[in-house]
Parts: structure tokens; sequence; C-alpha cells
């Protein structure tokens, strides 16, 4: 792993063994899980901090900006465009007969 306060390449785990590199894998990995299930505080060793008076709703998908919930202004623009490249070839061929 390459240190990256260093300004030639510096092997950082270089001069360690192989069981202190498993146990820094094994730390860090079980940091990581802490983390995701929202357990920072353990690893910051700090208290847990009180929850929020107010319940806080985080939502991951974003809202449509209809109201109806059918498709985006996105698709609607795919789908116009392609009935005018689809009008604009059977005018062509149209007018080559």
């Amino acid at each position: 792993i390459a240190d990256p306060c260093e300004k030639e390449p510096v092997d950082a785990i270089g001069p360690m063994s192989a069981q202190q590199r498993e146990d820094i894998t094994a730390s860090a990995q079980h940091a990581l899980r802490l983390v995701a299930f929202r357990q920072i505080h353990k690893v910051l060793g700090m208290e847990q901090l009180p929850p929020p008076k107010h319940k806080v709703r985080f939502t991951r998908k974003r809202r449509r900006d209809n109201s109806n919930g059918e498709g985006t202004d996105n698709e609607t623009t795919k789908k116009d465009k392609k009935t005018e490249e689809t009008k604009a070839e059977i005018k062509m061929e149209t007018d080559s007969k």
C-alpha cells in the first residue's frame, strides 16, 4: 500500500508481518461494518449522540416532478423524437415514389 503522505513511492505495510497485515485488514473491515450500520460512534470511541428531537426522514429516491406518477419529461422527449424520425422516414419514402 502506497503512503499518500510521501513524495516517493513507499510501501506503508512493507515492514509488517503477514499476521499484522491480516489484523489491520480485519480491523478495517469491522470498522467499515460499524459505519455501514450507523454505529460510527463506536469507531470514534465516543458516546452515541442523542436521537434528534424531530423525526428526520431520509428518502433514498427522488420525487418525480409530475404528481400522477407517469414517465418523466425526458422519456416524453425521447418518444417525441422517435415519432418525428418515423414521420420523416415515411415522408422520404412517399416522396421517392
